[in-house]
């Protein structure tokens, strides 16, 4: 009892003591958020510095700009480098060398070249040539480098010595023409051929020509001989925007932008380049595959059309080539001496025909025989004075038989015509064993003719040996050039190929081995002829001399032309060149007689340009 009131005691006199304590201050709860931040052990992973090999990748270097062709020429150990020997120099002929002026036929222009100016008079050609030109071993260009071309031209038979009597050089950058019978042709003649025997490698020759005796007399016919022999330089040392600087080999031929060269800055490429070919097979290939730019092989319909298939950028121009292709008859044999044989073969060739399967591209020549180009030949000789004057040989089988029979020839039982002893009328018929489009052509005359009744046998020849045997005429019928007007698109040049005896196929027939007659019933001089109209500067009396030839060349009928030649000229445009010209343009008619000035010129006019 007295435990527990004790504790009363104490519990009251706790809370009186309580109540005369100070006040108690307001309780102010604060949230304080403490991060505690744990050690723990960490894995660390210790890196190695090692030494690095850092590929650092250049800028690519441009390759060269390139343009390609496929042309041909003699590989080393032949190669060399004059023009006059056998294997010299090749197809880098107008690409290393260059003439005095570039002549686009038709559009009668002349660019400069080596040449800047030109004078003309009756008596005298002047030319004033280009300064500050270097030829590629770094001699500088000079009149006298003119002259000694020309003068070693009068080796090579050149044909404007013909009519040209002295070359003056009075100072370093003139030369004069001086003619022995002036000639309208002068300036055309002067440009014709490249500048490419300078006077400091074959002045030891030029000084020595005679040009007042003839290339067979002493001392030219033994400078001709050396000069044959004459394997010097190495390479071909021009003066053109592209320059040789090592052999060619078997496949490839390489010519290098001339830095010093006077149009080095139109000039867009880097490289002139030349895949190998003799024949048309590896051109059509090149072509069709893009290998190369530019080509103008002659191209049978399917295979043209799968080439521009293959290629989206490939292109055509259709120029003509101021030429064309002939059946030529060799005038020393018989029957072919015989006029009414020649017209019987005439008119049993069915011309049209024979031009689709040749040339499908080219202008058949199916009516007369005139030796003119189709394309070119009305302003000279006029539709209405051929059909009054000339005979028309377009097909006829009927006249063939009849002219046949009057000649004593007969059918036998089995078709084929015989001569009087029972013998059959069978011949051999040659051409170019390279040129696919004369190898159609034969094929095709000899199948004609069989059905016909006369035995074709067709024979095709090694371009090595080909001119020259039909030259010598070891032939029947062959396969030739008629109607040609190379650098010149005159009918002078187109008549003078075959009725002149010192031209190609005036003397593959032997032009002289008949009697030619005349529209009067004369003999005429075909050769004498051609040479007055060769000095003629009137164009009516022009006209009046050219209606002759053509009628003595229709009427003899030495050769039966079938097709005027269009250059087939592929180019291929975005891959590696571009810039090519419209197909119409006349800048294509410096194609024929060496293509590669074309391209040449292209690119010197700042045309043609590189796909970079």
């Amino acid at each position: 009892m007295k435990r527990l009131t004790a504790l009363l005691a104490i519990v009251v006199i706790a809370g009186l003591v309580a109540s005369c304590a100070p006040p108690t201050p307001e309780k102010i709860v604060e949230t304080v958020v403490v991060t505690k931040v744990v050690e723990k052990p960490v894995e660390v992973t210790k890196i190695v510095e090692k030494p690095v090999e850092v590929v650092v990748t250049p800028t690519p270097v441009p390759k060269p700009a390139e343009f390609k062709i496929a042309c041909g020429w003699d590989p080393p150990p032949v190669y060399h480098g004059n023009a006059f020997a056998p294997g010299g120099v090749g197809c880098a002929w107008w690409i290393a060398f260059e003439p005095l002026f570039y002549y686009i036929p038709l559009a009668e222009k002349y660019l400069p070249r080596l040449g800047v100016e030109y004078e003309e008079t009756k008596e005298a050609l002047t030319i004033k040539l280009r300064e500050g030109v270097t030829w590629h071993d770094g001699t500088p260009f000079t009149s006298k480098d003119v002259w000694s071309t020309f003068m070693i031209g009068y080796l090579a038979k050149w044909e404007i010595w013909k009519y040209l009597d002295t070359i003056e050089t009075p100072d370093d950058y003139t030369v004069v023409f001086r003619w022995k019978k002036p000639t309208p042709f002068g300036l055309k003649l002067a440009v014709a051929e490249s500048i490419r025997w300078p006077y400091h490698l074959f002045g030891e020759f030029a000084d020595k020509v005679d040009t007042t005796v003839a290339t067979d007399e002493e001392p030219n016919a033994s400078l001709i001989k050396e000069l044959r022999e004459y394997k010097k330089p190495e390479l071909p040392i021009g003066t053109g925007p592209f320059k040789m600087e090592k052999p060619p080999t078997a496949s490839e031929m390489v010519l290098v932008k001339y830095a010093d060269h006077y149009l080095a800055d139109k000039i867009d490429f880097d490289r002139f380049v030349a895949l190998y070919q003799r024949r048309n097979e590896p051109w059509w290939a090149y072509l069709m595959y893009g290998d190369i730019d530019a080509g103008h092989p002659a191209t049978a319909k399917d295979l043209w059309e799968q080439i521009m298939s293959m290629q989206p950028g490939m292109k055509m121009a259709f120029p003509t080539d101021l030429a064309g292709f002939c059946l030529a008859f060799n005038l020393r044999k018989a029957p072919f001496n015989e006029l009414k044989f020649r017209q019987a073969i005439a008119y049993a060739i069915d011309r049209a025909k024979l031009a689709e399967v040749t040339y499908w591209a080219g202008l058949p020549v199916t009516d007369y025989a005139t030796g003119l180009l189709e394309s070119l030949r009305e302003p000279w000789v006029p539709k209405d004075w051929m059909k009054e004057n000339l005979t028309d040989y377009s097909y006829n089988p009927e006249k063939a038989a009849a002219l046949l029979e009057e000649l004593g020839y007969k059918k036998g039982p089995d078709g084929i015509w015989e001569d009087a002893t029972g013998k059959d009328l069978k011949f051999g018929l040659v051409c170019h064993a390279g040129y696919s489009d004369w190898v159609l052509a034969i094929d095709n005359i000899a199948s004609q003719l069989k059905e016909f009744g006369i035995i074709i046998e067709p024979e095709t020849r090694p371009g090595a040996v080909y001119w020259k045997s039909i030259r010598a005429g070891e032939f029947e019928l062959c396969m030739e050039w008629s109607m040609t007007s190379w650098r010149y698109a005159h009918p002078w040049a187109e008549l003078r190929r075959t009725l002149h005896k010192d031209a190609g196929t005036g003397k593959t027939v032997d032009i002289t081995a008949i009697d030619l007659i005349g529209p009067e019933g004369e003999v005429v001089d075909t050769t004498a002829l051609v040479d007055e109209l060769g000095v003629e500067f009137d164009v009516e009396k022009q006209k009046e001399l050219i209606k002759k030839l053509a009628w003595i060349h229709n009427e003899n009928l030495p050769v039966l032309p079938f097709v005027e030649k269009r250059l087939m000229i592929y180019h291929l445009d975005g891959v590696r060149a571009t810039g090519w010209p419209d197909p119409e343009d006349p800048l294509w008619l410096l194609g024929p007689g060496g293509i590669e000035r074309l391209y040449v010129m292209l690119m010197g006019e700042g045309i043609l340009k590189a796909v970079r």
